[in-house]
């Protein structure tokens, strides 16, 4: 039995019942050093090992510098359930725990957490799971994270997942919003129990009484507090408490006094290790003449036992006291021996946890600038780079400087202080990254240094400065650094190039990428590939597409086996974004797919703000609105976690169109505000006229033709202004605009309109654009010549990717050739753009569609009858003969609602009986069924 911890057993036991019932709970056990939650969790196992599979793990503080150590522990036994996974989850999981090299591109944190959760799942549908993690703030980051991840996906799913955390130490499960059983002191009746009479009685009631006033009801200062009053080591009048901190070390210490030196000895090694492992600790010991016999005393006395392949010391503290038991250089060489057994044991092979942990040992027998340090560096700069690969950036960091802390070489240090900044800006810590850059320049000013640390620096800076700030450094910055290092002076005029597009400067953008782009005529190096997307993203831009196509297939195909998060973060975005604009959605969608992939495995959070903007609007391209939604909400959310001030407001206005063509104009009204206020201080004029189009598709569909017309043509007029002829690519205004005047009567402007377009977009010669401008051109000729313009748009659409434009010109075209007396026709190009529009979830557009069908379906002297959606599907099955309660089943409404509907539609078809629909629709020319 547990002593004094009824309540918080018994919430353990709710939560174990509840996944056998199945479904899942995560509880955190908190508490104070000693305080009894490993001793709970441990009961919490035994008592689930019956009825559950039970996967445990511990965090230890030694062992938090090699990512995904816990995760492999947890792991450990679904070697089979593993197996099993699809394939990317599988290398995930096997990549990131170290049981295979993989191929790196399923290793991401993203990935992970995905796999974890679909083998808990997977492995709970046939048994309850208890997930058992003791000492979780001294997990591995990785681990944590992916824990985390899981762990939040399994309310639904029979798994209950416990984790032990200490008070006042920060931990990543710190950010779970969760149920937390905090273990308070024993009362004074269940710490009598755990002491035990005999022993109160030994040491008398004196000394009994001064032991529960020290303790404070902590059951591990309570035993040992015992121990040293019955070994005559307790003076009863120190008042001073020792729930925990100097007293309870010192007891700890006492103790280790009473053992031989080759026990405390050995004790001290199986403290130095890292996981505890049985093999590697009898090897060390070995080395050092000693072996696991010279623990049986401490083993007599419960300080250390074995607990399958491990080692377990008593606790926490104990662990502290026994490794801190002797000098510095006993412990160096206690580690030099792990890290000798560790290179002849599997630790000589690089990206393994093997390798880790003989990279950290070495590190902690090294001195600065010794011959051991300079192994040491090297092996630590290793498992940086592995860490990396396994997306475990937090532990490559800590690798990296601890790296630099060792050597004594200046551009080692510097090189260790970039690697370390990478790390912590790819990971969104850019105030980190941006110490670490300026310590590495501190250290030496050599050109790969400067390179490396300058491009951290001008990354931060153009993700969160105004744009006439980055354009006057960055092309400064260009200016000096360009004679000697042409492909960093290129990035900087890449980077200036692409800020100058979001305040409507499309002539700095080209005059500014065009300098790059002749300052690396090779085409190689990270500024030449910058330079030149940005390049070509202008190109489009104004209008000379042949050109930019030619800029893309002389440097893309090299470029895009590059590793992205190697690249500016404006690079990879823009980069997708031209493809998009190109008409390469196959290279583009591909290209997208890998680079994400790349840039999660990396965990380059401060990369995917950006990159999530080609991937909206690939969704939008192809009709996958919700897709595009999504993304458009994640790289909103991390554009401003991450104070990305330039990019987050993007994502904003993308969203306010989204939410405009799908029909909800207040939301599409508040994220144009929104987008405003973010752009205020940046000066990113072209975002705001971004969420300006999502105004102007509001009031088009809201039937507030003059507003639309307004904003949209203020839109264009300062688009033209900067120079963006192909500004529609990025803001499909032009049908909107011309649609608005149509419906407004001003048909002479809407002429003059598109005859001005006409040229630009032939000049071009973008499928997706032409379009719109031969869908405007046959919207606003007579009669007689619009039928060719209509089958030129159908065509040019047949040539690009663009569901929701392609649907409005066969809205457009239908409702030409129902007023043009052309019904069957008219119905095949009504119908296709009502599934269209229903298949995006594009409301308003969807109810003019049906509108028109409704229309068709009607006599002429009907035709002026506009039925809502609901009185359509109940006129439809009134009119094939379905009873009230027939219509009242099929769409889910009450009886008297389906006669209310009747009474309108009739009332609007002029109508007097329910017989008369079936007739008022034959008369229509090709019936009801012919259009539907």
């Amino acid at each position: 039995m547990l002593l004094g911890r009824d309540r918080e057993s018994a919430r353990v036991e709710e939560a174990l019942d509840r996944a056998c019932s199945g479904s899942g709970e995560i509880l955190l056990l908190r508490g104070d050093p000693g305080i009894g939650k490993s001793v709970l969790l441990a009961r919490s196992v035994e008592r689930a090992a019956e009825r559950m599979l039970v996967l445990q793990a511990r965090g230890y503080e030694t062992e938090a510098e090699i990512g995904y150590s816990v995760l492999a522990d947890l792991c450990r036994p679904l070697a089979a359930e593993i197996a099993e996974l699809p394939e990317l989850l599988r290398e995930a999981l096997l990549t990131a725990t170290g049981a295979a090299a993989g191929s790196g591109e399923g290793s991401s944190a993203f990935a992970v957490g995905r796999a974890l959760t679909v083998l808990l799942q997977n492995v709970a549908a046939h048994q309850p799971v208890l997930i058992a993690l003791d000492d979780g703030h001294w997990a591995d980051e990785a681990s944590a994270y992916a824990l985390a991840f899981a762990a939040r996906r399994l309310g639904d799913v029979a798994t209950t997942v416990l984790i032990t955390l200490r008070d006042g130490e920060p931990s990543v499960f710190d950010g779970l919003d969760v149920p937390s059983v905090e273990l308070s002191p024993l009362e004074r009746a269940a710490a009598e129990a755990l002491i035990g009479a005999e022993a109160a009685r030994r040491v008398g009631p004196r000394v009994a009484e001064h032991i529960h006033r020290a303790a404070q009801g902590n059951p591990l200062a309570l035993l040992e507090l015992a121990d040293a009053a019955l070994s005559g080591r307790l003076d009863p009048d120190d008042d001073q408490v020792v729930p925990s901190g100097p007293r309870l070390e010192h007891a700890f210490a006492t103790r280790l006094k009473r053992l031989p030196e080759r026990c405390t000895r050995a004790l001290m090694v199986v403290a130095a290790s890292f996981t505890g492992g049985l093999a590697e600790t009898d090897g060390a010991m070995a080395r050092l003449g000693l072996s696991v016999f010279d623990l049986d005393l401490a083993r007599m006395e419960h300080l250390v036992w074995e607990d399958g392949d491990r080692w377990q010391l008593r606790h926490p503290v104990f662990r502290s006291v026994a490794y801190q038991h002797y000098p510095v250089a006993e412990r160096r060489r206690a580690h030099r021996a792990f890290a000798d057994w560790l290179a002849d044991n599997g630790g000589g092979v690089g990206g393994t946890f093997l390798a880790d942990q003989r990279a950290w040992h070495a590190a902690a027998a090294a001195l600065r600038g010794d011959e051991e340090a300079v192994a040491a560096v090297a092996l630590l700069a290793e498992a940086a780079e592995a860490a990396r690969a396994r997306a475990a950036l937090a532990a490559a960091r800590r690798a990296y400087l601890r790296a630099r802390e060792l050597s004594a070489d200046p551009e080692i240090r510097a090189l260790m202080s970039i690697g370390a900044a990478e790390c912590a800006q790819v990971s969104g810590d850019v105030e980190t990254a941006q110490v670490l850059a300026r310590e590495a320049l501190g250290y030496s000013r050599s050109p790969a240094v400067a390179n490396a640390a300058n491009r951290i620096l001008h990354q931060i800076t153009l993700a969160r400065a105004g744009a006439q700030e980055v354009l006057e450094l960055f092309e400064a910055d260009a200016d000096e650094v360009g004679a000697h290092d042409p492909d960093l002076a290129a990035s900087y005029l890449g980077a200036a190039a692409a800020t100058a597009i979001t305040a409507t400067r499309l002539r700095d953008t080209l005059r500014l990428s065009a300098k790059g782009v002749a300052l690396t005529p090779s085409g190689r190096g990270t500024g030449a590939a910058a330079a030149r997307t940005i390049n070509a993203f202008g190109l489009v831009s104004s209008g000379r597409a042949p050109e930019a196509a030619r800029v893309m297939a002389d440097y893309f195909p090299a470029f895009r086996e590059a590793d992205p998060w190697r690249q500016s973060f404006e690079t990879v975005g823009v980069t997708g974004m031209v493809l998009i604009w190109l008409g390469m959605i196959a290279k583009a969608g591909e290209y997208v797919s890998r680079t994400a992939r790349l840039l999660r495995q990396a965990g380059a959070e401060e990369h995917l703000p950006l990159l999530l903007i080609p991937q909206i609007l690939l969704a939008i391209r192809k009709g996958e609105f919700a897709a595009a939604h999504e993304a458009a909400e994640e790289s909103r959310r991390l554009g401003g976690e991450l104070g990305q001030r330039q990019v987050a407001p993007l994502a904003v206005a993308l969203a306010a169109r989204l939410a405009a063509v799908r029909g909800n104009f207040t939301r599409a009204r508040d994220l144009a505000t929104t987008t405003e206020q973010l752009t205020e201080a940046t000066g990113a004029t072209f975002y705001r006229d971004i969420a300006n189009t999502a105004v102007g598709s509001a009031d088009l569909a809201e039937a507030r033709h003059r507003e639309a017309a307004s904003v949209l043509a203020g839109v264009r007029e300062r688009m033209l202004a900067g120079g963006m002829v192909e500004h529609s690519l990025f803001m499909p205004t032009f049908g909107d605009y011309i649609e608005a005047l149509i419906r407004l009567g001003a048909d002479d402007q809407a002429r003059r309109e598109v005859a001005e377009e006409l040229p630009r977009a032939e000049g071009g010669g973008l499928p997706a654009s032409l379009a719109v401008v031969y869908r405007c051109q046959a919207q606003v000729l007579p009669p007689r010549e619009a039928a060719p313009w209509f089958d030129r748009a159908l065509a040019a659409h047949a040539d690009s990717v663009d569901a929701f434009e392609q649907a409005r010109t066969q809205l457009a075209y239908g409702r030409f050739l129902r007023e043009d007396g052309e019904p069957v026709a008219a119905g095949r190009l009504l119908a296709g753009a009502v599934a269209a529009f229903t298949a995006m979830g594009a409301d308003a557009w969807l109810e003019e569609a049906e509108t028109e069908l409704d229309l068709l379906a009607l006599p002429a002297e009907l035709s002026g009858a506009r039925l809502a959606t609901q009185e359509r599907r109940v006129m439809r099955l009134a009119a094939e003969g379905a009873t009230n309660g027939q219509i009242s089943e099929a769409l889910g409404i009450a009886p008297r609602t389906v006669d209310h509907y009747l009474e309108q539609v009739l009332d609007k078809l002029g109508g007097k009986q329910r017989s008369e629909l079936a007739g008022l629709l034959q008369k229509g020319p090709g019936g009801w069924q012919a259009v539907l």
